[in-house]
Parts: C-alpha cells; sequence; structure tokens
C-alpha cells in the first residue's frame, strides 16, 4: 500500500513478472490457453510462490508459441517423477521469449498444489492474448530505489520494501517516449493505484526526453514545473507481508494512462492545515486495468511493460 509524505503531501508505490495456441486473431494477436505444472521453490511464502507459478505458466504458453531467444537466461529443468514429467523452473523472464503476452482473457487459476522433495508442484490454467515481437525492444534502464535516489547505492535489493521506507523510480531511455507507472495493492480488490503522471498533471502519460535520466517521486529531482506536485511516496503494510507489483509502462507512441478515480476512502484522508488531503493515488480496478492494457497494446507492438514484483514488510 502507498501513501504520500506529509510533508505537503503527495504520492506511495511497489515490479512482479500442457500448453498450446488457439485461433490466430486480427493484427497476428493469438490467443493462448493451457494448463501447465511447475515446481516453486519452498522457500518463498505461499501468495509469492503462486505468483511466480502464474507468471511460469504464461511464459511457458509464450515459449512454446514463439520460442525463446538466442542467449536465454531461462533455465527449466524437467524430471520423470511418479510417471509424469514435472518442469522446474529456475530463472524465466518474458524478455527470454520471442513472444509478450498482451491480457489476461481469464483470471489465472491455481488448479491443485502439493508439496515434493523439490518444492510446490502447482498446475495452473492461464488464458490470454499474445504476439510475436517483430521488432528490437528499446534497451530501457529502470530501476527502483529504496530511501534515497542514487541508482546504484540505492537500488532496491531483493524488491523487499519495510514499511515507512521511501519509494522513488529511476528512469532513462535512449528514445523520447511516454511513460506512466501503477502500484497494484495487495488488497482483496488487486486494487491499481496510478502513480504517474503525478496527481495534477494534465496529460495522459509522462513526456520522456531521450537520454535525459529521472528519479521520479522526488521533488530535488523533479522538473521544475513538477516539483509542487512530485513529493515523496512511502511505502506501508497492511500485514506483515504485503505482496505488490510496479507496472512500468513506457512507449516511444503517445498513449494516456488508464481512467481512474479518487480515492475518497474516509480513513485514507486527513486533514492539514485546515485542509482535507488524501493521501492514496488514484486508482482503479485490476479487471479494468487490464482491459485498458489490452486494448493499447494490441494497437501499439512498441509499446513496453516491466512488472515488478515487490515485498513491503512489516517489521516484528
Amino acid at each position: 500500500m502507498i501513501r504520500h509524505i506529509i510533508q505537503r503531501c503527495n504520492w506511495v508505490l511497489l515490479l512482479i513478472m500442457s500448453s498450446f495456441p488457439v485461433l490466430a486473431g486480427n493484427d497476428d494477436i493469438i490467443t493462448l490457453k493451457g494448463e501447465i505444472e511447475c515446481t516453486v521453490s519452498d522457500y518463498l511464502t505461499p501468495a509469492e510462490a503462486k505468483l511466480k507459478a502464474i507468471e511460469y505458466a504464461r511464459i511457458k504458453l509464450l515459449k512454446d508459441a514463439f520460442g525463446v531467444q538466442h542467449g536465454s537466461s531461462n533455465i527449466m529443468v524437467d524430471r520423470q517423477e511418479g510417471g509424469h514429467t514435472e518442469t522446474s523452473i529456475l530463472t524465466v523472464s518474458q524478455t527470454d521469449t520471442n513472444g509478450e503476452w498482451i491480457r489476461d482473457l481469464k483470471e489465472p487459476e491455481i488448479v491443485s498444489e502439493k508439496s515434493t522433495k523439490y518444492g510446490m508442484l502447482y498446475s495452473v490454467k492461464v488464458k490470454g492474448e499474445a504476439r510475436r515481437i517483430e521488432h528490437q525492444k528499446i534497451d530501457l534502464d529502470v530501476r527502483l530505489l529504496c530511501n534515497g535516489c542514487d541508482r546504484d547505492r540505492n537500488l532496491l535489493r531483493g524488491f523487499e520494501y519495510y514499511d515507512g521506507d521511501n519509494f522513488y523510480v529511476y528512469f532513462n531511455s535512449p528514445v523520447s517516449g511516454w511513460l506512466t507507472i501503477y502500484l497494484q495493492d495487495d488488497d482483496s480488490k488487486n486494487t491499481m493505484q496510478a502513480i504517474l503522471p503525478y496527481e495534477g498533471q494534465q496529460e495522459g502519460a509522462y513526456r520522456i526526453e531521450a537520454d535525459k535520466e529521472y528519479v521520479f517521486f522526488s521533488r530535488q529531482h523533479a522538473e521544475p514545473q513538477y516539483v509542487d506536485i512530485a513529493g515523496g511516496l512511502k511505502m506501508y503494510a497492511r500485514k506483515k507481508l504485503d505482496l505488490n507489483v510496479v507496472y512500468i509502462v513506457f512507449s516511444p507512441n503517445e498513449f494516456s494512462k488508464a481512467n481512474t478515480k479518487e480515492n475518497k476512502t474516509s480513513e485514507k484522508n486527513i486533514r492539514i492545515e485546515g485542509q482535507n488531503v488524501n493521501l492514496m493515488p488514484r486508482e482503479t480496478d485490476f479487471k479494468k486495468f487490464n482491459e485498458w492494457m489490452g486494448k493499447v497494446r494490441k494497437k501499439d507492438s512498441q509499446m513496453q511493460v516491466y512488472k515488478f514484483p515487490i515485498k513491503i514488510i512489516k517489521p516484528k
């Protein structure tokens, strides 16, 4: 969960990454669906493991449909046990495949799970739209930072924040374009909080200049016109451990963020200097966000989406 820092209040945030292709669609979009078994290491929490298993399933579908890039870092181990093959994916990334997942057409489903000597074995059903990557991806430099704005010294380690940590994003692109950032909150609705463009900006996405370094959510590094609205973001955990996902969406082509509304929950508002101040970013629900993402990505094959799964830990 994210809140704006109360020092002239502004915003807060958190990035998370048997099959067959079916039915080719328009604009080279195809539907992929299947049920996949994979083993996830048991050092993860159950919630983390399920997220990993779902992402593994999507990537396995992409790999089978489009293949992998030369020098792929995916490490997949097949083991024969109990009459069936058990697949364990040790390291994976959608950037290693020749395809990209556009959106889910159906909510991913954990069909079954059981403990094995290699970890938790999950059977996962996924269905979504995908397409082959036909162009060279833009070499973006995207980093989540913690408690400081130095891109190396303050680089987030282990994708773990602690309750009360300050959140920043470093961004650099070799080409000009437009950028939006969202946080998927760890609540019952998987609420999507819109963090960039800043509250108060009229633009639908943040304009990026080529080869310029940006540190977002820092007044010190904000462009002059955004100093008053670029205030810091703090991470807060509702539970002992919250799992959030930071979505960073960039394209060299102009686009607008998903339609969002002001968060009016009374407990998330406070009174400062006689005025009501909303500590929470504008938001939308995940279903609407997923629909928006599908529409804009269908129209724009150059759009790149980075997902950073993060933990927010509440100290004992």
